[in-house]
């Protein structure tokens, strides 16, 4: 409500699926098929695509699948507090598991990844960092205590090797 408010436009929340009835690719499916939607009224230079933790994932994922398959791209997204690279692969995660006393799990200890998408490009684009080359203009967000800075850190280095326009804060 407040980006719409403060933006003056629209915004459409995503009620994507999600585990532990379904599993990866489920909810970036559902992202296409709305994108795919707002392609019938708006041009691809109309949309801008956001989201937050698991959200800023399947942005990722599924700006690889529009790929895949001959669709253009939105004009921008912003991936909030998550990126498409395994948190548990970098330090941030366990300095913030330490800090809260709580270490974080890798992804196979979520209902919502099959065992064989937690080291797959399909579920972690950043793994095959030459996928990014084609993402749009990109807002990476992340704070010093979110167990996904170095992902979102990591994402944004390898969108700016490939020559894409994206821009990095950490707060």
């Amino acid at each position: 409500i407040p980006i719409a408010a403060l933006g003056a436009i629209k915004v459409i929340s995503l009620d994507y699926r999600m585990a532990p009835h379904h599993q990866h690719p489920a909810a970036r499916d559902d992202l296409i098929t709305v994108y795919k939607t707002l392609l019938d009224t708006y041009s691809p230079q109309q949309i801008g695509i956001y989201g937050c933790s698991a959200g800023a994932m399947i942005i990722g994922q599924a700006m690889v699948e529009l790929k895949t398959h001959g669709l253009p791209q939105p004009a921008a997204i912003a991936m909030l507090c998550g990126a498409p690279y395994p948190w548990q692969l970098g330090d941030a995660s366990a300095f913030v598991g330490a800090l809260q006393n709580a270490p974080m799990p890798g992804p196979e200890a979520f209902a919502y990844f099959k065992p064989e998408d937690c080291n797959h490009p399909s579920a972690f684009p950043a793994l095959k960092p030459e996928l990014l080359a084609t993402f749009p203009s990109s807002l990476l967000l992340s704070s010093t205590r979110d167990f996904c800075m170095t992902s979102v850190i990591y994402t944004h280095a390898q969108l700016v090797q490939r020559g894409v326009s994206a821009e990095l804060h950490l707060w």
